[in-house]
């Protein structure tokens, strides 16, 4: 009862979760941990390319989003976060923006990050 879809590809009314995602699962949404990860996990860009991190969550909203990078630094100032902090966008990567980016994001019940 908590898939739904032709392929139970959806997570039923009442459940969280992406069983699209492998090793995740439809769970009641009152009982649901914050599932945090960032897509792409792992890119390569050229010199000058753009590049938007997506933050997927599943867990109930509202969520609240915050980047950092692993290394400590700043995120590069002309980097921008959309979709409501969800995705950081990057419109001309520069040698310097390497590294290791984490999202953390935070509902009404608990923080996890990716």
């Amino acid at each position: 009862p908590e898939y739904t879809g032709q392929y139970c590809e959806r997570c039923a009314q009442g459940y969280v979760g992406n069983p699209k995602v492998r090793g995740q699962n439809c769970v009641p949404g009152d009982r649901a941990s914050l599932v945090v990860r960032v897509h792409p996990q792992r890119t390569t860009i050229s010199q000058g390319g753009e590049v938007t991190l997506r933050c997927q969550v599943s867990g109930n909203p509202p969520f609240y989003f915050y980047w950092s990078r692993e290394d400590g630094q700043q995120i590069p100032s002309n980097t921008q976060q959309r979709a409501k902090g969800e995705e950081l966008y990057f419109p001309s990567i520069q040698p310097s923006d390497a590294g290791i980016y984490i999202c953390t994001c935070r509902n009404l019940q608990s923080a996890n990050t990716s």
